[in-house]
């Protein structure tokens, strides 16, 4: 990528809003002067290189978090895809456009639809954050998701998981969020491997796997961290349905205007109080 040299003392002068982008990149760069009566950016020589691309995203803002989740609108139906290029990882900036489309869909639509892409369908939190120093990062990251969780178990708008590859813990928790969840066939993997990576579930993800996970799974699930193949998932509980890839779209459309049928009020009243205990379980849990 061809990148843009400053020299050590040379100025650059700012408009005020290229002021306030540039300062976002701090601390690859620091330093104010005033030259000739005008504000200038000093950049020191540990840090005199920087990208075209990088000088881009300070002016005019990061991507989109909605970049990696793309909305789509058909009959009432708002469709929210996953699909960061890797593994769907649920940094905060996944959950934070989720929650962002989510927004939108409530809005506009009568069911909601959350898929991933061909063979992955979201592989946990991110593990450069889980194995990083930045304790703040990883509280962020976990309670954002554990608020996503909750947003999606006991939203009044129908939800559809369709999951479209591997769903791996973060990921197998949404598919216990889901009200109808569609699987496709294939060589995937899903379940709950916090254990099997040093981690123990947390007060929220084990209310839901003991709400939704077939009773004689649970503890291989949780504790055991096994995961499941597609074809096995409907019994454990993580999936309602597992079709052909030629079938898959299908199913999962017919399965969102089903519940997009539904009296609205009657369906938002009733899945709360049926949901509402797990809830408080969670809230006494701490």
């Amino acid at each position: 990528m061809p990148r843009t040299e400053f020299l050590k003392f040379a100025p650059v002068f700012l408009k005020s809003d290229m002021y306030r982008a540039l300062e976002r990149l701090v601390p690859r760069l620091s330093g104010t002067i005033l030259w000739s009566g005008r504000a200038a950016w000093f950049v020191p020589i540990e840090t005199q290189r920087l990208s075209l691309e990088e000088f881009s995203q300070a002016k005019h803002g990061a991507p989109k978090m909605t970049e990696i989740v793309t909305y789509a609108l058909d009959d009432g139906i708002a469709t929210l895809t996953m699909d960061d290029g890797k593994a769907n990882a649920m940094a905060p900036a996944m959950s934070g456009a989720l929650n962002e489309n989510l927004d939108r869909a409530a809005n506009e639509a009568k069911a909601v639809v959350i898929r991933g892409r061909k063979g992955v369908f979201c592989g946990g939190f991110d593990l450069k954050i889980i194995n990083g120093d930045d304790d703040a990062m990883k509280t962020q990251m976990r309670d954002a998701g554990m608020t996503l969780l909750k947003r999606l178990y006991l939203s009044p708008q129908p939800i559809v998981i369709a999951v479209t590859g591997h769903a791996v813990a973060m990921g197998a928790l949404l598919l216990l969020t889901g009200d109808a969840r569609i699987g496709t066939a294939g060589e995937f993997r899903i379940g709950l491997n916090e254990t099997g990576i040093g981690l123990s579930l947390p007060p929220t993800g084990l209310e839901l796997a003991r709400d939704r996970l077939a009773p004689m799974v649970l503890q291989r699930a949780t504790i055991n961290a096994e995961l499941f193949p597609p074809e096995d998932a409907p019994a454990a509980g993580y999936l309602d349905r597992v079709c052909s890839p030629e079938d898959f779209d299908a199913a999962v459309k017919e399965a969102a205007q089903s519940l997009a049928a539904l009296d609205p009020t009657a369906f938002a009243e009733t899945k709360r109080r049926v949901r509402q205990p797990t809830l408080e379980r969670i809230a006494a849990a701490g």
